[in-house]
């Protein structure tokens, strides 16, 4: 299916200039061009920006956009290999954030609920704030899910690599490509 730039942008929920940059930024594959000049996009150009959409969502747009790219540019192992190190570090961070926060530490992070805590009269207020901030993490680390579902389309719409199997072996990335045993 061919669409325009503000086909993609509606779709995604951007504008069509900030699908514009995605595309500038390596996060999409290059559009082809009408003789025209007019951009034309396909579905792996949407999955892309959905991917983008989620993922940033989930361990933010800098690591966000690496791990598209890397979609487009490196091999698949690449791709997987950033999935696998984004969650460990937001998991990491959290425990990190936990222990300041038992140890008194005012870190950024911390500085919007230190105040919660300390004008809290009652535990209630505490466990309030405490779960306030669980509730944060638990969204990010959603994104981080709906953001690798998105990834996996994209990576099934590029067939220019392969991928590597858990067994060492590579694998087409199309199953259609894939030869019987």
């Amino acid at each position: 299916m061919q669409m325009r730039t503000v086909d993609v942008a509606r779709r995604a929920g951007y504008s069509v200039q900030q699908v514009r940059n995605l595309e500038r930024d390596g996060v999409l594959p290059p559009a082809t061009r009408t003789a025209t000049g007019y951009r034309i996009y396909a579905e792996v150009h949407l999955q892309s920006v959905l991917a983008y959409r989620a993922l940033a969502a989930g361990v933010g747009p800098t690591e966000a956009k690496k791990i598209v790219r890397a979609v487009h540019h490196g091999p698949a192992s690449q791709v997987l290999a950033l999935l696998d190190a984004a969650h460990p570090t937001q998991v990491r961070d959290a425990r990190i954030v936990h222990q300041l926060r038992r140890a008194g530490y005012r870190i950024a992070a911390l500085r919007a609920l230190m105040p919660q805590l300390r004008h809290a009269r009652r535990s209630e207020d505490v466990a309030s704030a405490l779960a306030a901030r669980d509730a944060s993490i638990a969204a990010r680390s959603k994104a981080l899910l709906d953001g690798s579902a998105a990834l996996s389309a994209v990576l099934a719409l590029t067939t220019s690599d392969d991928t590597t199997t858990g067994d060492g072996t590579s694998a087409p990335r199309d199953p259609a490509e894939a030869k019987p045993a």
